[in-house]
Parts: C-alpha cells; structure tokens; sequence
C-alpha cells in the first residue's frame, strides 16, 4: 500500500508552494517554485528516470485520497513528500517489463498549488534557496 511521508529539507519550507518553473535540461530537470516572496529551486541532477507533471483540474483523486487517509491538515499545509510503495513506480516498473525493480528508486511528490510533480530518481535532489 502506497505510503506518503511529508518531506521538509529545511525548517523554513512549510506550507503551499507553486510551481513557476519546470524545466529539464541536459543538467536533469529543474524545479522552481514559490510562496510569496519566498524562492527555491528544486535540483534533479543527471539523469532523471521518471517525471510526471499534472494540473490540479485532472488530479481530484490525489488530494481527495490523501485526505481521507492522513486527514486534511496532512498536505493542506505542505507541498514536499516522498511516497514509498509507490504506485507511480508499480506503472513504471510494469511498463518497463520490471526493469525498474533493478534499481534503488525514490518517489518525490510536489503537491503545488496548481499542479502535482512527480519525480523517480535514485538519489536525493539539491535544493536551494534563490533571490
């Protein structure tokens, strides 16, 4: 069963970030996002395995099943989690014939404001603060 676990790099990223930015270069993807005046710039260095982006007017379920699993003040207030059991990863690793079981898979989740990102990488991301 797919498990989430809020994700907080820094004491200071709490709640509802937006997603200004989605970009994937040659140097992997970037992520910028915001509140407010507050910044950051999410890094997926290398090679990313996996990424979805989906808009919240095509992603009702998503909120709907984490409230009624974890409860309202579980994602209303955060944007960073990391999903174990992953059902993401089960679609991967099924449409690539379980190739993807080979390999030490993370699932980062950004629940936006407007949008949910998901990201299967094998390491952890670097994040920065931008001006």
């Amino acid at each position: 069963m797919e498990e989430w676990k809020r994700w907080q790099p820094f004491e200071k990223m709490s709640g509802k970030f937006y997603v200004d930015t989605l970009m994937m270069l040659e140097e992997g993807l970037i992520i910028k996002l915001s509140k407010g005046e507050q910044k950051i710039e999410i890094v997926f260095d290398g090679c990313i395995d996996a990424y979805r982006y989906i808009k919240d007017s095509f992603s009702f379920k998503i909120p709907s099943d984490l409230k009624k699993k974890y409860g309202i003040d579980f994602y209303g207030d955060c944007s960073f989690f990391k999903v174990t059991n992953s059902e993401y990863l089960a679609w991967l690793s099924e449409k690539s014939c379980e190739y993807s079981k080979d390999f030490p898979f993370m699932h980062f989740c950004i629940v936006g404001g407007d949008e949910i990102v998901d990201v299967l990488v094998r390491y952890e991301p670097e994040i920065k603060f931008i001006e």
